[in-house]
């Protein structure tokens, strides 16, 4: 049996944007639909807010959405620009606000479309993770939009030709959020209760358990058989042609680590001979997380500076002997011959 919870969110809201990533795996993993339904920010919301806050509460948010971030092994910075227009000195919010009121009716509209989830995870990373300045401009919205499976230029003209009936259903979450018992985010409701911020994740799979909740059928990609310590036991491109090759030589050395908080780092080498396509040595490191059965590695330092910032994709599968293989997408040389790359990696702790 499917088990649905309403999730309650919003654009501006770090904790929301820490929580994601863990949500959409429970969704992938688990039989558990989510409902998004996104809001407007608190500060949006109840006019004043900030005006009458202890003036300990924002240096404390900002040090604890820090430090959680950390903790999930996620790189956050305040998004540039900020979703909301507001005075940081006096509290006073603009009544005008474009840029959430855009974020949180493609949220609605992604959520209608069946998307709302990955188009969640995919936006929040582009303004909270640090790699973007002006994520309102350029093709920064429109290329997270369509890692979700969306068409932001599609979006932006239902949203603008519907946005009457999108603010009453943004209305409807806020007056829907407030009687499940809270008013903050992200807010997950499960059975009429309701389990507020981050850290409650674990409450509600909790509660979910006990109410039969199980995991999904298939072989879907599960995080736990990737945490640890691999050694590189063979690199090579295999081309549709039928050819092989190896990119730092048939002894190419290697290691890649996968913690358990989402923190990953690879280091490829060449042991012998001249330099080949690759070179003689790459590295990177920063956040992974799997999506749609796949590995994704959102670098964030990198021996390569075309890599910084940006998210490689790799299908991963087991052997019966036990190593790991991780496929790189289809690529395409200067010649036109297509390829991929596979690396075999087995457990050295």
């Amino acid at each position: 049996m499917t088990l649905c919870a309403d999730l309650f969110w919003s654009f501006r809201s770090p904790y929301s944007y820490i929580a994601t990533p863990r949500l959409r795996a429970l969704a992938e993993g688990y039989d558990v639909a989510l409902a998004v339904r996104p809001v407007y920010p608190i500060a949006v919301r109840i006019d004043g807010f900030f005006k009458s806050l202890d003036p300990l509460w924002i240096p404390y948010l900002m040090r604890d959405s820090y430090r959680e971030a950390q903790r999930a092994g996620l790189m956050i910075r305040w998004p540039r620009p900020d979703p909301i227009m507001m005075n940081a000195a006096t509290g006073e919010v603009a009544e005008r606000q474009p840029y959430i009121a855009r974020l949180t009716r493609l949220g609605v509209l992604a959520a209608e479309q069946g998307k709302g989830l990955a188009f969640l995870d995919e936006v929040s990373r582009t303004l909270w993770s640090g790699g973007v300045d002006g994520w309102n401009e350029g093709p920064h919205l429109a290329q997270a939009a369509a890692r979700a499976g969306l068409d932001l230029t599609a979006l932006d003209a239902q949203a603008e030709a519907d946005s009457d009936r999108l603010e009453a259903v943004i209305a409807a979450n806020q007056a829907a959020q407030r009687a499940a018992g809270h008013w903050g985010v992200p807010l997950l409701v499960f059975n009429g209760e309701p389990f507020f911020g981050q850290d409650r994740i674990d409450s509600l799979l909790w509660r979910m358990r006990a109410a039969g909740l199980k995991a999904r059928r298939g072989p879907a990609l599960r995080p736990e058989p990737l945490v640890g310590v691999w050694r590189l036991d063979r690199w090579e491109a295999r081309f549709e042609d039928g050819g092989v090759s190896f990119p730092m030589g048939e002894d190419a050395t290697g290691q890649i680590i996968y913690e358990a908080h989402g923190v990953m780092s690879a280091m490829l080498q060449r042991a012998s001979g001249e330099a080949g396509p690759a070179g003689r040595f790459v590295a990177y490191s920063g956040a992974w997380r799997l999506a749609a059965g796949e590995v994704r590695h959102e670098v964030s330092f990198a021996s390569r500076p075309d890599w910084i910032g940006a998210t490689l994709t790799r299908s991963a599968h087991w052997s019966d002997d036990g190593a790991l293989h991780l496929e790189t997408p289809p690529e395409i040389t200067p010649r036109g011959r297509a390829y991929r790359q596979i690396l075999t990696w087995r457990r050295d702790r």
